[in-house]
């Protein structure tokens, strides 16, 4: 072959690896992401793709100014988010299924993105070439802080016989006294004990086979539990995690232990072993919660899903929560009652913490018996001045379940604590008035919350807090007894 043929066929060549090559958009895959891989060589990442959630909450729009039925709303509004997932997906989950060295990964259709675990730079690359893709980023995880008391003291197992408490005096003075507080046992004596309701939680799991919570979980067949780490098939939480059995516990648990004692109750798991937050995970669950699916994460089934949901996390300081914030309308339009902790990185103005800084939901702080703020509750105001956190409850010595054993419990601190404890007062107000909307919930918590005092005098966006609402203690304690007085029959 003469060298000008030679030449002509390095051309050729060279002009058809330029169009097999992915023609990457930069802009595409995120700063952070690209040094995460430059050290580590993989990563786990979210996939970001252009048709956004917000284009399907405007064609169900004007179908859900009529539409009453809970089911039908939320299948509804969970086909038309998983039909844009689907339409803009295809390419990248065929490319997924053809990639032998990827681990795991799974679509989200709820915010219209696809969750990556060790994902090559080479496969970064192609996925950033890809026209539909809107951005690729590294999978965010976070640690909670914990309280600045940290208080979690285990009671000694013998101190009860199968949930029965042998002497109620010896666990100490705030063992019951919230519920006293909150007016809960009054509440009960009228017959509203959370019976009908469904209550989901997301958190670090649960404890299933607890005492004081088997009796009442809704079951695996009936959509109860979700775990997107592992799938496993029963609820369970790691050795010594505690928090996602100490939260469901004080919303539903038996023999007094929680507000609303007949609710079931059914789980997320949105944490690792090292008690990372995984926000895909968050993410996994908020879809479960909103139109749940087996075990496996299939056969969804929106009829299946839970009337209130308890979350005790949030974003810490400094994350950034814009995926919560676009999803935050999907979730709005689902009609579900999200209830949030504050923050427990008080004192302070304007550190209450997403979601609950947003208008959409409750945000929950943390007191105690005595009437007064906690050092650590996360204080507002929120976005554009308004109050957060709404309602303060229970957030110090509260007897919870703990998953140490199927016969353990212990006193804990926290807006974690204070959060299940508001949501069991929805879940009895909802037994009341099964179709009270969050507004409508909202409304009733602060108009019927009694005072408690602030922890310092520091004005926060110019409201004293010798004004009720303020932003240390919102409306005041959540008294469940002056709601439920306030709620006109069904």
């Amino acid at each position: 072959m003469s060298a000008g043929l030679l030449y002509w066929a390095f051309l050729k060549s060279l002009f058809v690896l330029v169009i097999l090559a992915p023609q990457i958009r930069p802009q595409v895959i995120s700063n952070k992401l690209k040094e995460s891989l430059e050290k580590n060589r993989v990563g786990n990442i979210i996939v970001t793709f252009k048709t956004r959630p917000s284009e399907a909450l405007n064609r169900v729009a004007d179908k859900f100014k009529t539409l009453k039925n809970r089911g039908e709303r939320l299948h509804i509004l969970s086909t038309e988010l998983e039909n844009d997932a689907l339409k803009s997906q295809k390419t990248t989950l065929e490319l997924l299924q053809s990639e032998k060295s990827i681990t795991k990964f799974f679509s989200l259709w709820i915010t219209n993105q696809i969750s990556v675990r060790g994902a090559s730079i080479d496969l970064v690359n192609k996925i950033g070439s890809l026209q539909d893709v809107l951005r690729v980023e590294e999978c965010k995880a976070f640690t909670l802080p914990a309280t600045n008391t940290n208080n979690s003291t285990m009671l000694p197992e013998d101190t009860y016989k199968k949930g029965q408490m042998r002497n109620k005096t010896s666990i100490g003075p705030t063992a019951w006294q919230y519920l006293q507080k909150m007016g809960v046992q009054g509440v009960w004596e009228l017959g509203f004990v959370g019976k009908g309701i469904l209550v989901g939680v997301i958190d670090t799991g649960v404890r299933g086979t607890h005492d004081a919570l088997r009796d009442n979980y809704i079951g695996t067949k009936n959509y109860g539990w979700f775990d997107p780490e592992n799938l496993s098939k029963y609820p369970f939480e790691y050795k010594y995690q505690f928090h996602g059995t100490n939260s469901i516990g004080a919303v539903v648990g038996n023999y007094g232990f929680g507000v609303a004692p007949s609710a079931k109750w059914m789980a997320c798991k949105a944490v690792d072993k090292d008690n990372k937050w995984h926000e895909d995970w968050v993410v996994a669950c908020l879809q479960f919660m909103v139109c749940p699916t087996d075990y496996q994460g299939n056969n969804k089934n929106c009829s299946k899903a839970p009337h209130v949901i308890t979350n005790s996390w949030y974003y810490p300081s400094g994350e950034d929560d814009t995926v919560l914030r676009e999803l935050t309308p999907v979730l709005a339009q689902s009609q579900l009652h999200f209830v949030f902790c504050a923050g427990n990185e008080g004192p302070g103005c304007g550190k209450v913490a997403p979601p609950g800084s947003y208008k959409e939901f409750i945000a929950v702080g943390a007191g105690d018996i005595q009437d007064k703020l906690m050092s650590y509750s996360s204080w507002g105001p929120g976005p554009d001045g308004i109050i957060k956190p709404e309602v303060i409850c229970g957030g110090k010595g509260v007897l919870v379940v703990s998953p140490a054993s199927d016969f353990s419990y212990s006193n804990s601190d926290g807006c974690s604590m204070a959060t299940p404890l508001v949501a069991g007062v929805v879940a009895l107000l909802l037994q009341k008035h099964p179709l009270l909307s969050p507004a409508e919930v909202k409304q009733i918590l602060t108009s019927t919350a009694t005072n408690i005092t602030a922890f310092s005098d520091e004005e926060c966006g110019g409201i004293p807090v010798t004004q009720i609402p303020n932003n240390q203690i919102g409306y005041g304690f959540v008294n469940a007894l002056n709601a439920i007085h306030a709620l006109p029959a069904s």
